[in-house]
């Protein structure tokens, strides 16, 4: 709409331009808003959008043809064309390289999180080894501390526990 509105103003508004060889000069300003705006937004462009915007390259390109006062030439309309739409594919190679630079880090950035989790994991489940290992150091010294003054079975079935506590600790501990 801003592309239609700026070839409207412009076109009627000027003196008949021409060049030193007696061709009109067509202001393409309208296609350039245009070529800019679509080129790096395309991607992001619904099959509407995108619609709306040739359909408005297309009566910017008309109205620019049909507006400019002077003699018709087509040689400088296209010309005038051509100039007005140079920036989109530029455009789109900016828009396309910006898109993939931010994938790419999007992706640095998720395997950096998963890194990180997978460390703090790892440290966490030291820490918890750890912590069972000194449970089970402090149960073998209760159990030697009141040992005598238990039944055989219970003590028996402890040291039982205690020894499957260490046998689950070894093996955590290797498949580390």
């Amino acid at each position: 709409m801003v592309a239609v509105l700026v070839t409207l103003l412009t076109c009627p508004l000027l003196t008949v331009m021409v060049s030193p060889d007696g061709d009109t000069v067509y202001i393409s300003t309208g296609l350039m808003v245009l070529a800019f705006l679509g080129g790096m937004y395309w991607h992001g462009l619904s099959q509407q959008m995108r619609a709306v915007v040739v359909g408005a390259t297309c009566l910017t390109a008309g109205l620019m043809f049909v507006l400019t006062p002077g003699p018709v030439s087509l040689r400088s309309f296209l010309a005038g064309l051509a100039g007005g739409l140079a920036p989109f594919p530029t455009c789109r190679y900016i828009s396309r390289s910006l898109a993939t630079a931010a994938e790419r880090n999007l992706a640095a950035a998720v395997e950096q999180a998963e890194s990180a989790g997978r460390l703090a994991f790892s440290e966490g489940q030291q820490s918890v080894l750890e912590l069972v290992g000194l449970a089970r150091d402090d149960a073998r010294a209760q159990l030697a501390a009141v040992a005598v003054s238990l039944e055989p079975d219970l003590t028996a079935k402890i040291t039982t526990r205690l020894e499957e506590v260490d046998r689950r600790l070894e093996r955590l501990a290797h498949a580390e």
